[in-house]
């Protein structure tokens, strides 16, 4: 089996490169061809993860990195036409929570080399792709304030102030948000949360019916009126008892536009979206799925 690992360095403080060398050296070891490369800063309009097309393609790669870089990693892998796994080492770990990837080196081996994968859905907005969720709101300022003061690695210690500045500054925007062509019907200013699966940071999981394998996004939009209000909406989303809750919109859809009185900034799998032109992108959203799109390593039925 040939296999790429793709390592973040800056990941895990730095230990991601020890942790992938562990992972290729057990691959190795049971006779596997293994290829070892860092990811690259990533630019404006560029993934910095790209295929550097020398020799036979990979038969899977393996992402050490967090949410950010298997993001960054999945057009690669779309582009092979060959099932991903994660090593995780960010914060959240989302994609590895999803699909039940371990930070244990003979887990993600046998999970790999067990030969089984499946196919998940895909995002796109403004041409940009994401697996886990795009949002407007709270959580976008928060990850946009971080970005902006970011020096170096980053914990969950590091959002604190971000999110007490966004609690004092912060003000819900109005949204137009139409699905498959149809409006959605505001509740009044909120947040919006275009969800491929359920899971979202502090396991708060607004979205939490979605399936990454339906061929739909679900759509969750909901009134922020003022602090007391969003204190309320974090609860509910932590009793999984948001969508059935007053003042809040639910759809599912392939195709979403949306659109802000003001122009507003997103978050996409944690992250800010690549900049163009200097500036982040803002509103208007164009966005897509694109069904069964990834393949992503699974355990054998059972485990």
């Amino acid at each position: 089996m040939r296999l790429l690992i793709l390592f973040n360095p800056a990941a895990g403080r730095g230990q991601a490169r020890a942790a992938a060398e562990a992972v290729r050296d057990a691959l190795v070891h049971r006779g596997h061809h293994v290829a070892l490369r860092e990811t690259k800063r990533a630019e404006a309009g560029s993934s910095g993860i790209d295929d550097d097309g020398d020799g036979p393609p990979p038969d899977g790669l393996i992402i050490v990195g967090g949410d950010g870089t298997m993001r960054l990693a999945a057009p690669l892998a779309m582009r092979l036409g060959v099932p991903v796994a994660l090593f995780p080492f960010g914060t959240e770990n989302l994609f590895a929570r999803q699909h039940g990837m371990e930070r244990d080196v003979e887990t993600i081996v046998s999970l790999v080399t067990g030969g089984r994968s499946r196919a998940v859905d895909v995002g796109v907005v403004n041409g940009e792709v994401f697996l886990m969720m795009v949002s407007i709101g709270l959580d976008a300022s928060v990850v946009h304030d971080l970005a902006a003061r970011r020096r170096g690695p980053i914990s969950h210690a590091s959002y604190v102030m971000p999110i007490a500045r966004a609690m004092l500054n912060w003000r819900a925007p109005r949204l137009r948000v139409r699905v498959d062509g149809a409006d959605l019907d505001p509740p009044g200013p909120g947040m919006l949360v275009v969800a491929n699966t359920r899971q979202y940071a502090g396991r708060l999981d607004p979205a939490s019916t979605a399936l990454d394998d339906d061929g739909l996004l679900d759509v969750v939009l909901f009134s922020v009126r003022n602090r007391w209000e969003l204190l309320r909406r974090v609860t509910q989303c932590w009793r999984r008892r948001l969508l059935n809750s007053r003042g809040v919109m639910h759809g599912r859809g392939r195709s979403i536009r949306v659109e802000a009185q003001s122009p507003q900034v997103f978050q996409v799998d944690g992250d800010p979206p690549a900049v163009v032109g200097g500036r982040p992108p803002t509103t208007p959203l164009e966005i897509s799925v694109l069904p069964g799109a990834l393949r992503v390593f699974r355990p054998p039925d059972g485990v």
